[in-house]
């Protein structure tokens, strides 16, 4: 019925123009085509512009980034391989002069301990700038599915719960049994365990807050833990 008013309604408010507004309205358009026109496409090339050059800031960023990471691989490889040269340059000297032998040693030691260290720097930098970019995915991932959630669905009329009549529920959050159900099924099972033999060893998990009145006995041993972000006890019986 509202569409059909709505409807109704749009075709009067067009039957209400009269022939000369309609002609009017064309002749406005016609004498704002020469500036609307050149208008928009100067828009729109101003857009393309500058979704052009941000584009090659972004390309230019990650070429100098690109850049700076090959060379200080190429620094750092060449301060090792020189580091060992002079290393086993420094061995050989030492037995014809101790005292270079011992000058490039040292230097040898130096350059490959700045080599390591460099490496290390730049495996930290490296490992960091990967973490970031994981943590900006998962915070856009996290809006994109928290957006694309669907809504619960409704409960029926006949179906909606009072709080008298809570119910179970698992980890994910899915009503499994309604308090009242849950209770005859703890007092069926606490019977039926009462006929077992003494020596069997029963453990019940459950977030019922009066799971031991319902089974007809206390348990044992009681431990709290989690289901998920659910709050459970395991009830242990020797």
């Amino acid at each position: 019925m509202n569409k059909t008013k709505t409807k109704q309604s749009v075709t009067q408010q067009k039957s209400n123009w009269k022939p000369w507004q309609i002609v009017l309205v064309i002749l406005l358009g016609l004498c704002a085509l020469p500036v609307v026109v050149p208008v928009g496409f100067g828009l729109l090339a101003a857009a393309v512009g500058i979704a052009v050059a941000l584009g090659a800031c972004v390309l230019g960023l990650l070429a100098c980034s690109a850049a700076c990471g090959i060379g200080m691989i190429l620094v750092l490889a060449a301060l090792l391989l020189g580091g060992l040269f002079f290393i086993g340059t420094g061995i050989v000297s030492m037995f014809h002069a101790v005292g270079s032998g011992f000058a490039i040693l040292g230097s040898g030691f130096m350059m490959t301990g700045s080599a390591i260290l460099g490496t290390a720097l730049l495996s930290g930098l490296v490992w960091l700038i990967w973490k970031g970019i994981l943590w900006i995915r998962s915070k856009v991932g996290g809006k994109k599915k928290a957006g694309s959630a669907e809504p619960e669905p409704e409960a029926a009329p006949g179906e909606q719960m009072t709080g008298t009549s809570a119910a179970e529920t698992d980890s994910n959050g899915f009503h499994l049994l309604e308090k009242k159900e849950a209770e005859a099924l703890y007092r069926v099972f606490g019977a039926a365990m009462a006929k077992m033999p003494p020596k069997w060893r029963i453990l019940v998990l459950s977030s019922h807050t009066e799971f031991e009145r319902c089974f007809g006995r206390p348990a044992g041993k009681r431990r709290k833990l989690y289901n998920g972000m659910l709050k459970c006890d395991v009830f242990m019986y020797p």
